[in-house]
């Protein structure tokens, strides 16, 4: 699969999990990723232009952060960080500049930890699936979970230039155990009420990943069933629909994608427009 599909099922899937989230993620697109000359662009250029991007988008905010101002749970983070995920392929050679930039977008709105840091685990899988060559497995999607969990504590915050694990080894260490619990329970194969009873509702960002990571994998491969699995998780359900239907749709492509759930919020103008723009950077 060519990476601009890859990037249209990711756009997709998260509008077909749930559009009020693909709303953001596209605002996201628009407003702060830049346009990109390769001739005349560096890494740190396009780097440094982002981060000024997303502190003009957001200063509007009274406080800077949709944590307190909007009552929001960290959710949010992971649409707003999809973009950037999907874009840059030619600057980068692997996600864990993708990841650190991420979190620190994500730090201009959500000052916490918990928020920003399952962000960033969600920029760097979205990264590894798109950079992948060949077709992507259930087992190949383990390995990517796996060295996502097992990477996590070489992210790097940008703003003290630090480890995340030397900065919040508690946070990491618990996402480290959520990984391996969303792998365990997703070979289990046992009923997904119980497996998601487990894992605990989804009503922050670290729970919701968890969700749509374990939902991919527990139905890898079968797009409608991994968004019901976590779309009717409990919690933040949209969030979930919209976290595991970007994972599936980038795995899958448009084409596994039913048109009922690509067309039905009419949004199709834009997500063209936007998988155009990042595929082109």
């Amino acid at each position: 699969m060519e990476r601009k599909e890859k990037i249209e099922g990711c756009l997709y899937g998260g509008t077909a999990g749930n559009a009020m989230y693909a709303v953001l993620m596209l605002d996201s697109a628009s407003a702060i990723i830049p346009g990109r000359d390769a001739g005349n662009m560096s890494c740190h250029e396009w780097t440094d232009m982002i981060v000024t991007n997303v502190k003009e988008a957001y200063s509007s905010l009274p406080d800077k952060t949709l944590q307190t101002a909007g009552g929001d749970n960290g959710c949010t983070a992971l649409a707003m960080v999809t973009p950037l995920a999907l874009s840059g392929h030619d600057l980068f050679t692997d996600g864990l500049h993708i990841a650190s930039l991420g979190g620190e977008i994500i730090k201009n709105t959500h000052r916490s930890p918990s928020c920003f840091i399952p962000a960033s685990i969600f920029a760097y899988m979205i990264f590894r699936l798109v950079e992948e060559p060949r077709s992507v497995t259930r087992e190949k999607f383990m390995d990517i979970i796996r060295d996502t969990r097992n990477i996590l504590p070489d992210f790097i915050d940008m703003e003290y230039g630090m480890t995340y694990y030397d900065l919040y080894r508690s946070e990491v260490i618990s996402l480290y155990r959520l990984c391996d619990k969303a792998i365990k329970l997703a070979c289990a194969k046992t009923e997904d009420c119980g497996s998601i009873s487990e894992i605990g509702e989804a009503e922050s960002a670290d729970k919701v990943l968890t969700v749509a990571v374990y939902s991919c994998l527990r139905h890898f491969g079968d797009f409608q069933e991994a968004v019901r699995c976590a779309a009717e998780s409990g919690g933040d359900s949209g969030a979930t629909g919209f976290a595991a239907g970007c994972l599936t749709g980038l795995i899958t492509g448009p084409r596994a994608i039913p048109d009922t759930f690509k067309y039905r919020h009419g949004l199709n103008e834009r997500i063209t427009s936007a998988a155009e723009k990042l595929f082109q950077i």
